[in-house]
């Protein structure tokens, strides 16, 4: 594995690590919040349930699933198929997190509350599971779309941040910035995206 497969990985993983960390930080641990938990607590925010912004959790949402499809096409880039399906499964956790209660997967369609939630949810195991179908592309094409897919989860990251920023300063006694988590996340699919479409080639990989 050559070092700009080596860099591309690198940008995936930090950025997948970026979900977890704080967004929101907080020197209160209860406070703090990754990228899936603003998502589920800007739900009961009064902006987002009067219908300001309904669309904000999911849009957050949407970011994280889309930084799983990055990551699962770039892992193309792992030449041990086995070792890049594992690495897929593993990229999938916090769209795990994200499912919405049982009860809204048995229901799916009469859960209306949840409905928006479940999908954007499920597209992140479409995805996955598309990046199988994906490894047959030339490195080109396949490098455009992961590019994509990254810079789609940043601008939603970043829009929908910036909607529930002003919702979240109402709770909070200090102004709210974003945190080391969500800049490692933007900051690793941004270098991602950028290794993807400049013009030097990575070797194909079976």
């Amino acid at each position: 594995m050559n070092d700009r497969r080596l860099a591309l990985l690198l940008a995936l993983g930090l950025a997948w690590v970026g979900i977890w960390g704080a967004w929101i930080p907080h020197p209160t641990a209860s406070l703090a919040q990754n990228a899936v938990d603003l998502a589920e607590w800007s739900t009961f925010l009064l902006d987002v349930r009067s219908g300001a912004i309904p669309l904000a959790p999911e849009i957050l949402r949407l970011a994280v699933t889309l930084a799983i499809g990055a990551a699962a096409v770039g892992l193309h880039a792992v030449p041990q198929i086995g070792l890049r399906w594992l690495l897929r499964i593993l990229a999938l956790a916090p769209a795990l997190v994200m499912l919405p209660p049982y009860t809204a997967l048995l229901t799916p369609f009469a859960a209306t509350g949840y409905r928006m939630r479940l999908i954007v949810s499920v597209l992140a195991f479409i995805l996955v599971a598309a990046a199988l179908l994906l490894d047959q592309l030339p490195d080109r094409p396949r490098h455009l779309i992961a590019a994509g897919l990254s810079i789609g989860a940043i601008v939603c990251a970043v829009g929908a941040f910036n909607l529930l920023r002003g919702p979240f300063s109402a709770h909070y006694t200090d102004p709210i910035r974003l945190g080391i988590g969500g800049w490692l996340f933007i900051l690793g699919l941004a270098a991602a995206a950028l290794l993807l479409v400049t013009p030097a080639r990575m070797p194909e990989t079976s």
